[in-house]
């Protein structure tokens, strides 16, 4: 589970919470993880953060920098994953993209000059969508080295949640 400053685990269906590692001491909100076996990765207050020992101690894999958020984690294959989020004030509105190819140990920004994310998706290493705050859907099959817009949904709806399935079967 989530919470707000910190990740906590149950083992007897929510009876009783202790936290993993120690994420409440951070700065910053916990967003989002990811797990497999022994690793965790983690968005907290703007860094990427990650832990080889089942998150018993945290790493920053990305410092966090002014202008950048994230707050979704999609890990589409076991190296692979990406974060995505943005941020909107009186400067504009801008979206955040970054790609790791090592498991959330190390990643990189990539360009995503059209607004704030509000949701995404990833099918593969090199298939993914991303949504923005002005409705707009764009999608990538480069793992995120470019951007094309699709059409936009029907209402013109904020999406906040988005499910590629397959190739042409989505749900937002």
């Amino acid at each position: 589970s989530v919470a707000r400053l910190g990740l906590y685990h149950s083992i007897n269906g929510g009876s009783n919470w202790s936290e993993v590692g120690a994420l409440s001491n951070n700065l910053g909100s916990v967003r989002d993880v990811h797990f497999d076996d022994v690793r965790r990765v983690a968005v907290q207050g703007g860094n990427l953060l990650y832990s080889l020992d089942s998150g018993s101690h945290w790493q920053v894999g990305y410092s966090a920098q002014q202008g950048v958020n994230f707050d979704e984690l999609h890990f589409p294959t076991a190296t692979t994953g990406f974060a995505s989020g943005g941020i909107t004030s009186e400067l504009g509105s801008f979206g955040s993209v970054a790609r790791s190819q090592d498991g959330g140990t190390t990643w990189t920004l990539l360009s995503f000059p059209h607004g704030q994310i509000t949701a995404a998706d990833f099918t593969s290493a090199s298939v993914g969508a991303l949504a923005t705050l002005t409705s707009q859907v764009y999608v990538t099959n480069n793992g995120g080295g470019s951007w094309q817009p699709i059409t936009a949904l029907p209402d013109a709806a904020v999406v906040i949640d988005l499910a590629m399935r397959d190739a042409s079967h989505w749900y937002a």
